[in-house]
């Protein structure tokens, strides 16, 4: 949030950039999905946008913009700390894959462009926050994010030879977007 740490450009920039994209993206699976996957989906941003707002509210009114912890403004370190706590468990998630993975010797739904994606992105941004002053609340979550995208590979790269081949599926179109039970 710019308000909240005004000399990050750079962050915020990339992250807004970041924040189109994912619209553009859920706007047309939202155009294109079923009625009920429609529904869940606008709900789930409702509730994050909610979410959002409420962090957004408490931490502006509850916390003086001059009270100092780290070297920073306590505003910035409490909000580092909640963006650490999302994007640690954004970058774990896929975690719980591993162990189907594991589990079943196949890796059909673990896609190695995305995992290999999340280990980069992982690694870039640790990269940057080492850049000149360290950035704590960048380094530990994306530190750890290069780390679990690390071991998501490697599992990948021993599971992959033992996935069975599925060619029955793979001739069949459907017009239909999926949505996971989560």
């Amino acid at each position: 949030m710019p308000f909240v740490n005004p000399n990050s450009i750079l962050v915020v920039t990339i992250n807004g950039a970041g924040l189109v994209i994912e619209l553009i993206y859920i706007g047309i699976f939202v155009f294109y999905a079923p009625k009920e996957g429609r529904v869940k989906v606008i709900l789930l941003l409702v509730g994050e946008i909610v979410l959002f707002a409420v962090i957004v509210v408490i931490t502006m009114l509850t916390i003086s913009e001059h009270k100092m912890a780290m070297n920073r403004p306590y505003r910035a370190v409490v909000i580092g700390i909640i963006c650490d706590v999302f994007n640690v468990i954004m970058y774990s998630s896929p975690l719980f894959t591993v162990r189907d993975v594991i589990r079943t010797k196949s890796v059909k739904y673990m896609p190695f462009h995305i995992l290999l994606a999340n280990f980069m992105n992982g690694c870039c941004w640790t990269a940057y926050a080492l850049i000149g002053k360290i950035d704590y609340f960048i380094l530990i979550s994306n530190g750890l994010g290069a780390f679990f995208g690390l071991v998501q590979l490697i599992v990948y790269g021993k599971y992959r030879k033992t996935t069975p081949k599925d060619d029955d599926h793979s001739n069949k179109a459907t017009n239909e977007v999926q949505l996971s039970n989560v």
